[in-house]
């Protein structure tokens, strides 16, 4: 606002000068010089006047065309302002009391051209006034401060006309267009008021601003302010007081930012796509505003995805606005930030369902904002899951995203860990670390595993990373390791200990003579379909797994189920692009009276899609122990026996081996007395 007062004040100075010689000067053009003169004197900068249209006297009345302020030198272009024409009109009893009263100044078609270069330099800072024009005094250059001054003041309604302002810096560029201001300077002890609209980057701006009892800023340096701003249909709105060097507004204020995509060619694509998911944004509180930071105390705010109350700061001159400060929020919904599932693909056995999103996760905007925030909130909610009773640290810098997860209800258990999004490359990387305890499985497992029929409580750690730009690419550049133990545990629809105590049963018949192994498989099928059902379950009392992830591709490491009747170890694991399973599971199953468990040789085997899971026996391992425990009593009733590590054939063939040693060892025997007379045979 400084360089407005500046240069409105300087143009109006040379006007006020014009009119002081006049009555001196004849002659236009000889008027026209010493205007011109003088005003260069007074300003520090070369005044050219095009030329006088209009003198009166009686009443004051002046008329200038083409009047431009040279441009400070080592900046681009030949002029600071540079109006088509100029009119002022003002009363003649007050010039003589050393004040100007303005009935009228208007300036058609205004260029300002304001340039700042790296080092803070600028060309609106207009030259002192000399020391000549000090001592005589001339009007608009008296130094008096307190009521003297306001006394002096320069006071009336000043008009701007269809103006353009263009402000260039290091870093950026802004042209204003259609500018049209109605600037009204009161006398002590009545309001300045000030009407501004405006074409900024295409965007209409309004801004309506009265200041009450504005000279007295030179005996306070501040003075209290209404002020209404609205660009594209955002607005501020507050009543505050406000400091004039350097300039700073503080007071209650109140933003409504309720259409943030009118504002891209002021924020920038990147930035618009940062706070788009907030959808429209408010803000309630206490204020301080400078030239360089928006900050806010006990401030309400609301967007789309949060509401609540804070203390922060928003840092305008910095590369990118920074956000640093406290929020404290109700609930944050971070769902307009998850990839939406592909509601279009139809389910299938050989395909996933529902399929990861192959839609593409613009994560740009959040190289346009950087942030530095303690959050604490009541609940987050995700698309398949809450965290309550939420603190964490949040930074940003240039898209490298941070969030701490310092504390957390989770699943009725407690969460914390880390994740860090690195969206700076164009392929945007994650890393995750977490922990969860004493999580009920009942409520985790249809939130992360997608599945209802899990129950325990218990805890998993994991440590995650991948890389991508959708959903899809998220989940098939999968990598890391997750551990988990639970207690007190069922999986719903199948009983794997029945399978396991059944199954023994049925091996220990079949070994008995009471069946046929050609039945095993038939048996087993039966089996599996009784204990594969709705209202089936597998208790256990402690699980423990851990699995490693490459690319996608899960694989068990130790995992086991165990029971005082049962125990199960998996193995193989998961291919999480294709969302189908291959995995194996080892029964083992114990009596109550029993000393010890007994396996059982035939896994249980999952495969298929996640939607299709398939449930199977293998009973291989078993027809062939079957069958060679039949080979061997077989055998051991014409006197051959096998070893326990021992194989069939290889049975057979030292027992081959063995007879016909014996055989040529006998026939040795009988002919040893002929053994001089007779050589042996050599077949």
């Amino acid at each position: 606002m400084n360089w407005v007062i500046r240069i409105v004040g300087g143009l109006l100075l040379v006007l006020v000068l014009v009119i002081v010689a006049a009555p001196m000067l004849i002659s236009k053009d000889a008027l026209t010089q010493t205007a011109q003169e003088q005003a260069t004197a007074a300003l520090g900068r070369e005044v050219q006047i095009g030329a006088v249209t209009q003198v009166s006297l009686l009443p004051p009345r002046l008329g200038l065309e083409k009047l431009s302020v040279a441009n400070a030198a080592g900046f681009d272009g030949p002029a600071l302002v540079q109006v088509d024409k100029a009119q002022l009109a003002v009363k003649l009893f007050p010039l003589f009391g050393g004040r100007v009263e303005i009935e009228q100044f208007v300036l058609d078609t205004p260029q300002i051209s304001l340039q700042t270069k790296a080092d803070g330099s600028n060309n609106f800072t207009l030259g002192a006034p000399s020391e000549e024009t000090k001592a005589e005094g001339q009007p608009g250059q008296d130094t008096a401060t307190g009521p003297a001054a306001a006394k002096a003041a320069v006071v009336g309604t000043i008009l701007i006309k269809d103006g353009s302002v263009r402000y260039q810096d290091p870093t950026a560029s802004y042209a204003a267009e259609e500018v049209n201001v109605s600037l009204v300077l009161p006398p002590l002890g009545s309001p300045l008021k000030l009407d501004l609209d405006m074409a900024l980057e295409g965007i209409p701006v309004d801004v309506s601003l009265q200041v009450e009892d504005p000279w007295r800023v030179t005996e306070t340096n501040s003075v209290a302010a209404d002020l209404q701003v609205d660009v594209a249909g955002n607005t501020l709105a507050g009543k505050m007081d406000a400091v004039t060097s350097p300039l700073t507004l503080s007071g209650p204020i109140s933003i409504e930012l309720a259409n943030l995509a009118g504002l891209e060619p002021l924020l920038g694509a990147e930035t618009l796509a940062g706070v788009e998911p907030f959808g429209g944004i408010s803000i309630d509180g206490m204020a301080e505003l400078d030239a360089e930071n928006a900050g806010f105390r006990g401030a309400n705010y609301k967007t789309a995805i949060a509401s609540g109350t804070g203390d922060f700061v928003v840092a305008l001159a910095t590369e990118r606005p920074k956000l640093t400060g406290t929020l404290t929020a109700d609930v944050v919904d971070l769902r307009p930030f998850m990839p939406p599932a592909d509601e279009s693909a139809e389910p299938s056995e050989d395909a996933a369902f529902p399929p990861w999103s192959e839609e593409a996760i613009d994560l740009s905007g959040l190289r346009g904002v950087d942030a530095d925030l303690q959050v604490q909130a009541r609940e987050v909610t995700m698309p398949s899951y809450s965290l309550t009773n939420v603190k964490a640290d949040v930074t940003a810098v240039a898209g490298l995203v941070t969030l701490n997860l310092q504390d957390a209800r989770a699943f009725d258990g407690q969460a914390k860990g880390q994740v860090r999004l690195d969206a700076r490359p164009a392929t945007a990387r994650v890393n995750t670390r977490f922990e969860f305890a004493g999580v009920d499985f009942s409520k985790a497992a249809p939130a992360l595993l997608g599945t209802d029929k899990l129950t325990g409580v218990g805890g998993f750690n994991m440590a995650l990373t991948t890389q991508g730009n959708s959903q899809a690419a998220w989940v098939k550049n999968l990598d890391g390791n997750v551990a988990v133990e639970m207690t007190g545990g069922s999986i719903l629809g199948v009983d794997l200990n029945a399978i396991a105590n059944s199954g023994i049963g049925l091996v220990d018949g079949l070994r008995s003579g009471q069946g046929l192994a050609t039945s095993l498989g038939p048996s087993f099928s039966t089996l599996t379909t009784n204990a594969v059902a709705e209202d089936a379950k597998t208790l256990f009392d402690l699980a423990n797994m851990t699995i490693a992830l490459d690319d996608g591709v899960s694989s068990f490491g130790k995992a086991q189920l165990s029971s005082d009747t049962f125990r199960a170890a998996i193995s193989g694991g998961a291919n999480l692009p294709k969302q189908s399973m291959d995995m194996a599971i080892l029964l083992s199953a114990k009596a109550p009276e029993a000393a010890g468990y007994r396996e059982l040789k035939a896994p249980v085997k999952i495969t298929g899609t996640f939607n299709e899971p398939k449930i199977t026996v293998d009973t291989g391992p078993i027809v062939a122990e079957l069958t060679r425990g039949a080979a061997k009593d077989a055998l051991g009733k014409i006197g051959v026996d096998v070893g326990e590590d021992q194989s069939i054939e290889d049975t057979l063939r030292d027992k081959a081996k063995s007879e016909i040693l014996n055989l040529f060892g006998s026939r040795k025997k009988k002919g040893d007395d002929k053994k001089d007379q007779d050589p042996p045979n050599e077949d």
